[in-house]
């Protein structure tokens, strides 16, 4: 089918929607650019065919160098679908890493109202210029992203993220850049997977609610803020229920059995008892 993507849309859809009943379908939007698909074409998308799969590429280093407080950049953004206030450009591009401060504001206005439960956002670093663009991953189903994010970690090639370690590495904060953590950039190397682990023993156990939760909701509700996969937030837990700093137990009630495989249908809660680490003040 020939044209202009967003004026054939409609037809694709009902083209999907002949066949089968699941519609599953993997939206190849490889555009070069940032203004040939709008964020109404994604909800577009999702709204219709729930199996959907989107990736996006998007040219977020060449936006930038675009944006100005301008009533031709105001339109452009509003076309897209993107809300960003011009206004405060300028005090934005005042700040230390100033593009990172724009591109995780631009990314929040995307992912947020795409239409899409879950995302994977990863930078892909051109070697042939300073500019690098998004590599965009939706989806209605956390299985869909866990698989995109376990390819990343397979390939170890192009792909970086521009945050930390474990969970909530996305949320960009000006106080922990690189010049201030000394944390390089994330390359889904065998370093950044211990870096990783490590990371989540930290953190996993203070997000587990008092009354408990399952595997599966667990990752569901956390998965957007991190670059682990399934099998790794699993290991971690492991890991903590053979510390035991956290509890496990069947779909019957039972103890799980330490060293057994944790899968999604597994319940973990708080340990009943607290563990106190102790580590030299220096």
């Amino acid at each position: 089918m020939h044209g202009i993507f967003e004026e054939k849309i409609d037809r694709i859809l009902i083209e999907i929607k002949k066949r089968g009943r699941s519609w599953r379908s993997i939206f190849l939007l490889d555009q070069y650019g940032y203004s040939a698909v709008t964020i109404r074409t994604l909800q577009n998308i999702f709204q219709n065919l729930p199996f959907a799969e989107v990736i996006l590429t998007f040219a977020v280093d060449s936006l930038i160098d675009y944006m100005a407080n301008s009533t031709e950049c105001k339109n452009m953004l509003q076309n897209l679908g993107l809300a960003y206030d011009l206004s405060n450009l300028e005090n934005d591009k005042q700040q230390k890493n100033w593009r990172s401060v724009i591109q995780f504001r631009l990314y929040r206005e995307l992912v947020d109202n795409a239409g899409a439960r879950y995302y994977t956002n990863f930078f892909i670093k051109s070697s042939e210029s300073t500019r690098s663009y998004w590599l965009l991953h939706l989806s209605m189903h956390s299985k869909a992203k866990d698989e995109m994010q376990a390819l990343h970690w397979s390939l170890e090639n192009h792909f970086v993220s521009e945050g930390k370690a474990g969970l909530n590495m996305l949320a960009y904060d000006p106080k922990r850049d690189v010049d201030f953590t000394r944390q390089p950039s994330f390359f889904f190397n065998e370093s950044d997977k211990e870096k990783n682990q490590k990371a989540l023993l930290g953190q996993l156990p203070a997000l587990i609610p008092s009354n408990g939760i399952s595997v599966g909701e667990f990752y569901n509700i956390h998965c957007n803020q991190t670059t682990a996969t399934f099998k790794m937030i699993c290991s971690a837990l492991q890991e903590l229920y053979l510390h035991e700093e956290i509890e496990v137990r069947l779909m019957s009630g039972k103890s799980k059995k330490k060293g057994s495989k944790i899968d999604a249908h597994d319940f973990i809660k708080p340990a009943s008892q607290l563990i106190f680490p102790f580590c030299s003040s220096h």
